[in-house]
């Protein structure tokens, strides 16, 4: 599922032609460099989901910007991008063409636009581990204390809002971490805080690893939904 925008440059030279030059007149005085970087920018900017080797195909191709491939290459690691996240970009617009991919489909097909392996592996974690608020109302959250530990036991309850109080504390560092590719995903922060509580015998930990879990999802869809 490669990518390849093609850049149509007639309406550009036509508006040119009629002195309408503005900031496309202004991008005209830069440096084959500079402007190689500006489109680097405004693509990386549209929510495709461009890999490294993506985004210098479209700015050297003759269908893209035309940019030699060095300008290309010097123009993109000019540029600071978060590739984890133009992978979950690019895997939001394969699912919203392609239905019932598999796991391995989808980092196949991430691999195929050139993401590497952990980029792929990050984004399809990143869309699994977090899913979006849904609920009758516009205030509707599944991750709230209350609606997180909604649990059979007082000592369920009671661990489970132990565990959401604790973890919430860490949560924004956590997330963002996550989000970012350098911490772990969210499921296993989770699993591991749970475990040095209550141990990984037995079914003891469990509520307690709801309760952070919830947590965690509460602060993800805070900062990124």
């Amino acid at each position: 599922m490669n990518k390849l925008i093609v850049v149509v440059t007639v309406l550009a030279v036509i508006a040119l032609a009629a002195g309408c030059g503005g900031s496309s007149g202004k991008r005209s005085q830069a440096s084959p460099q500079q402007q190689a970087v500006e489109s680097a920018r405004e693509y990386l900017s549209m929510g495709d989901g461009f890999s490294r080797s993506g985004l210098i195909h479209q700015l050297s191709s003759s269908a893209g910007e035309g940019f030699a491939k060095a300008v290309a290459i010097s123009a993109v690691d000019h540029v600071k991008v978060n590739w984890n996240k133009q992978a979950a970009e690019d895997l939001k617009v394969i699912l919203s063409g392609v239905a019932g991919l598999s796991r391995a489909q989808r980092i196949q097909l991430l691999r195929d636009d050139g993401f590497t392996r952990a980029q792929a592996v990050f984004a399809v974690n990143h869309r699994r581990s977090a899913p979006a608020i849904t609920g009758t109302g516009p205030t509707a959250n599944p991750h709230s204390e209350s609606a997180t530990c909604d649990l059979s036991t007082a000592t369920d309850r009671s661990n489970c809002q132990l565990a959401y109080t604790a973890c919430s504390v860490d949560a924004p560092k956590n997330v963002q971490r996550y989000y970012n590719g350098d911490g772990p995903n969210l499921d296993t922060i989770a699993t591991r805080y749970a475990h040095s509580i209550w141990g990984s015998s037995g079914f003891a930990w469990q509520a307690g690893y709801a309760g952070c879990l919830g947590a965690l999802f509460a602060e993800y869809d805070r900062e990124h939904h």
